[in-house]
């Protein structure tokens, strides 16, 4: 998920990942992620925080699975 710095802190790729994330587990899917910063704002740290709140664990430098 990429959200365009005017849109940042207004929790919309949150409320998206939580959308997504209802529809794997109704269907009881896995997901694998890449943990990838598109900017220099973002932090691979901090990539790894927010998707640790829901459910992903880090499986490696940049991946992680949920």
């Amino acid at each position: 998920i990429t959200t365009p710095k005017e849109l940042r802190g207004k929790g919309n790729a949150k409320q998206a990942l939580i959308s997504f994330l209802k529809i794997v587990d109704k269907y009881k899917f896995h997901v694998e992620l890449s943990v990838v910063p598109r900017d220099k704002e973002t932090s691979s740290v901090g990539l790894e925080k927010f998707y640790s709140q829901f459910g992903f664990i880090k499986t490696s430098d940049f991946e992680m699975y949920r």
